[in-house]
């Protein structure tokens, strides 16, 4: 016989927290970063249920460990891509993000975490473009994106995906990626319908570019299949493989494990390594504290909209503020 702590109770247990209907009412107002109608891009953004796992306390930091592999990789030199300067967002009377800074450079894989109602998809779509802020500066390469909408901010080099997914269920999943290049195009419209020598060239480009993403993904055997007959995890890559296409600097993953399996999470996790290594930044918005602490570099974490913690994976473990701020206090 054994006795549980109160902390390794609610660590094991799938500790579902109370649905947020700011989070929500935020979701319904969001597109998909790609600027394309939500309805034919397939990428919705809804809350979602919080499952809490194991990473956060002490009695358990066994168990969660950073991949060791990550302290020994080469990192290329670094530069500036996004930063927050005290970024607040109001709805009404309620206060959802409050004051937030934070950065994320080139090459480099940050994660931000918090419970339900935390803030993490306001300050996402802060980040994309599909809300403004209320007060603050956002900065790309520093320039102040804050007014810029969505469809000005592709361009520059973000991309998202969102919680849930919702595709073109009569196409298939090489032509979903195709769906979402036409921001490369540099051809005129014009040049399109009368497909003169450059529209073509451009067209057979992007066309191996999608072929590349959806074997980069993971997808290939299922490239020929609608998008409505492969499996949830399969649909996620998908969304991932979406994103990809616009060619971005940086890509924010929101909620990419949701609904996935150990194995499934595994290859996530390999995947996100591989973006990185393609020389992108990734900004991941997870519950999954395994898969958090598994491929990020440094972690943000919010509770009721304001920051409380920002760290190496080992540090946030350890952080007392994270600690109280999931399990209500150390018992």
């Amino acid at each position: 016989m054994f006795a549980l702590t109160a902390q390794e109770l609610l660590l094991g247990a799938a500790g579902h927290l109370p649905y947020d209907p700011l989070e929500s009412e935020k979701s319904a107002s969001s597109g998909f970063l790609l600027n394309l109608d939500d309805r034919s891009t397939g990428i919705v953004l809804l809350s979602g249920l919080w499952a809490l796992t194991m990473g956060l306390c002490p009695s358990a930091l066994t168990r969660v460990q950073p991949r060791s592999k990550k302290a020994s990789v080469c990192m290329p030199s670094q530069e500036r891509l996004l930063a927050l300067n005290q970024v607040s967002k109001n709805f009404g009377g309620v206060q959802a993000v409050k004051n937030l800074s934070f950065e994320v450079n080139s090459h480099e894989i940050v994660g931000l975490i918090g419970p339900n109602g935390s803030g993490k998809s306001t300050s996402v779509n802060l980040i994309s473009g599909a809300v403004p802020p209320s007060s603050g500066d956002i900065f790309w390469l520093d320039q102040n994106v804050s007014k810029l909408p969505i469809s000005q901010r592709v361009p520059l080099g973000m991309a998202r995906t969102f919680q849930t997914t919702s595709l073109l269920a009569e196409t298939t999943v090489l032509n979903q990626i195709l769906t979402a290049c036409h921001t490369c195009y540099k051809v005129s419209p014009w040049s399109s319908i009368l497909r003169t020598k450059s529209a073509r060239a451009q067209e057979d480009q992007q066309y191996v570019k999608a072929q590349d993403l959806v074997e980069f993904v993971g997808l290939g055997d299922v490239a020929g299949q609608t998008t409505s007959a492969i499996s949830s995890a399969q649909q996620r890559l998908l969304m991932i493989a979406t994103a990809l296409a616009a060619q971005p600097k940086l890509i924010l993953l929101d909620e990419p494990a949701a609904g996935m399996v150990a194995k499934e999470r595994k290859e996530l996790a390999d995947l996100i390594l591989r973006i990185r290594q393609r020389g992108l930044a990734v900004l991941v918005i997870e519950h999954h504290m395994g898969l958090i602490m598994e491929v990020c570099d440094r972690i943000t974490v919010l509770n009721f909209g304001q920051k409380i913690a920002e760290g190496r994976p080992e540090e946030i473990q350890k952080d007392a503020a994270v600690i109280e701020a999931y399990l209500g206090g150390v018992h």
